[in-house]
């Protein structure tokens, strides 16, 4: 009976993974409406400000929800914001039990919601499966924690840790294949970050190239100098692909005044060494609501996030090749000359990409 459930709870998470990129800085969310372990509908939390999954779920299910058993990945919601509470909704339609994934961490809810579905005499599970329900909302359940959003910085890199020649050149470390899984990366965060020495030597785009990208993660730039291209491909077409530019004090007037009149919004942001104060960047964008943010480089910015421990994960992707010494380093921060004061990451899984291969690591703090 247990892994019916189990596997019923599995089967809803797949659902609530189709919000990538959509809910932030709300949950993903999927549910399933069953009788007698059938799935009568299912529902997933398609974006902010539309239906819930147990809403779409019941809504899909109408008369038949009427003493069935619905399937949640995290606690239905007790409180009123964008839409109303999704318990209201589930006792309305008579559901006769509730399996919930995990507990919400949000302040407003921790338990609420569970505590009542029961006094409204609606019986409840909790912790089905709990440990994958809380991963597929890792990015949430630290922003609720922390009021940031989750970090992954993504490297594309030789065999030897280089991320470009000594020249500058990076295109194409990686192939096709890896390219693909980048803009899947893009199209499932709120934002995509770049340093603006990415922006002078790559001209990177930042946008969501799929056969049919349904998120516009918003662009952002990071840049201590002054001397960002006013004309670089991040800073155009506004409108559809909004940027936001973070400098420091060094910044001119006049370069800032030529952006803003293309619609790019400046905020400066220094730190006291003169560079642009990176733990004021994500509580900024954290105060905008993003959850997930993936970082594409390049290495100063790299190495200076992972220095201040604010990456969370890494996802290197390695190009069968050799740059040699000469070439820039992935990480252009000065580490620990002693190994073992060095932190020891976590690899979570590889996966072959074509001719590269990509790490997934889990990032511990020093």
């Amino acid at each position: 009976m247990s892994e019916m459930w189990a596997g019923l709870m599995r089967q809803a998470l797949r659902h609530a993974v189709r919000g990538y990129g959509r809910t932030g800085p709300n949950p993903l969310v999927g549910a399933l409406v069953v009788r007698n372990g059938a799935v009568i509908s299912t529902g997933y939390h398609v974006q902010v400000g539309k239906a819930h999954a147990e809403v779409m779920a019941l809504d899909r299910a109408g008369s038949a929800a009427a003493g069935a058993d619905l399937i949640v990945t995290l606690e239905p919601c007790s409180h009123y914001g964008r839409t109303p509470p999704c318990v209201d909704r589930v006792v309305e339609a008579g559901i006769k039990r509730v399996f919930v994934g995990c507990l919400d961490p949000n302040p407003r809810e921790q338990g609420r919601g569970v505590q009542m579905l029961r006094k409204a005499g609606i019986e409840v599970v909790v912790g089905i499966e709990e440990e994958r329900c809380q991963a597929v909302n890792e990015a949430y359940f630290k922003y609720i924690a922390t009021g940031i959003p989750f970090v992954t910085l993504k490297l594309a890199l030789s065999l030897d840790g280089r991320i470009a020649t000594r020249t500058g050149d990076a295109r194409w470390i990686s192939g096709p294949a890896s390219g693909r899984f980048v803009h899947g990366l893009r199209r499932d965060c709120n934002a995509v970050m770049v340093g603006g020495e990415t922006v002078r030597r790559d001209d990177p785009q930042l946008t969501v190239r799929l056969a049919r990208p349904d998120t516009r993660p918003m662009r952002v730039v990071v840049s201590s100098g002054g001397d960002l291209p006013v004309d670089a491909k991040v800073f155009s077409d506004q409108e559809r692909w909004p940027t936001l530019l973070f400098a420091s004090a060094a910044m001119p007037g006049s370069l800032a005044a030529r952006l803003a009149e293309r619609g790019v919004k400046v905020e400066i942001l220094g730190g006291q060494d003169g560079t642009v104060d990176l733990a004021a960047v994500l509580e900024r964008l954290g105060r905008l609501g993003v959850s997930r943010l993936l970082v594409e480089g390049g290495g100063l910015l790299a190495g200076r996030l992972l220095a201040d421990n604010r990456v969370d994960r890494m996802l290197a992707i390695y190009a069968p090749l050799l740059i040699g010494a000469s070439g820039r380093p992935s990480v252009g921060e000065e580490r620990s000359d002693v190994l073992a004061r060095l932190p020891r990451h976590s690899i979570e899984w590889t996966r072959r990409l074509g001719p590269d291969c990509i790490v997934s690591v889990r990032m511990r703090p020093q």
